[in-house]
């Protein structure tokens, strides 16, 4: 520690280095659990218990997935076991903050594939900006928007410790048929830094 303004202690801050994320899917063999992401909630469904989210059969109009990168998760093990429409899943993954790190310093930047619409994105309870982008109106135009990552950024919010991630993903009825279930998927990528603590 050295003295601040006015003699109060400031700290010193070190070099920066890689927080541990997992992007979505990673490593993760086809319809096989993904240990480092859960969907955690339904809005549809109060009683809904957390479990591992799941890497699926990839769906025709969807990016193809690199296992040694990123994949898409879902709810169920095949695309085309549906989910319902209407309803929002929550995404979970967390990481850790070790002690010789200033939390206050972390900076994660994440990019998304998603079908059909994220609707939130909150660091330990605290919301973050959300890309805005179209939704369209049939399946037919549904190539584009899942083949171009959004961006987004992650820069307040990080404690000390174990961090949770939520993303929040809308499932649409984009057919116009009043479709009652359809396909539903996740895709992200994550890099963070965090600077540590002076003298380590």
């Amino acid at each position: 520690m050295a003295a601040g303004p006015g003699g109060s202690p400031r700290q010193l801050a070190g070099r920066r280095i890689p927080i541990q994320v997992f992007n979505t899917g990673v490593g993760v063999e086809i319809e096989q659990p993904d240990p480092h992401w859960q969907v955690t909630a339904v809005s549809t469904e109060p009683e809904f218990q957390p479990r591992p989210a799941v890497v699926p059969t990839t769906c025709t109009w969807w990016a193809s997935s690199n296992p040694q990168k990123s994949q898409w998760i879902s709810l169920t093990r095949r695309w085309s076991l549906l989910v319902p429409a209407n309803a929002t899943y929550t995404f979970r993954t967390t990481f850790e903050l070790k002690e010789n790190v200033m939390p206050e310093t972390a900076v994660m930047v994440g990019w998304f594939l998603v079908d059909d619409k994220i609707t939130g994105i909150r660091l330990n309870g605290r919301d973050m900006r959300v890309p805005e982008f179209d939704i369209p109106k049939s399946v037919k135009q549904t190539a584009p928007r899942l083949e171009l990552f959004r961006k987004f950024t992650v820069n307040h919010g990080f404690i000390a410790g174990n961090n949770v991630l939520d993303i929040d993903v809308e499932n649409i009825d984009v057919t116009g048929k009043n479709s009652t279930r359809s396909t539903m998927g996740l895709r992200v990528e994550l890099e963070g830094s965090v600077r540590e603590k002076a003298g380590r």
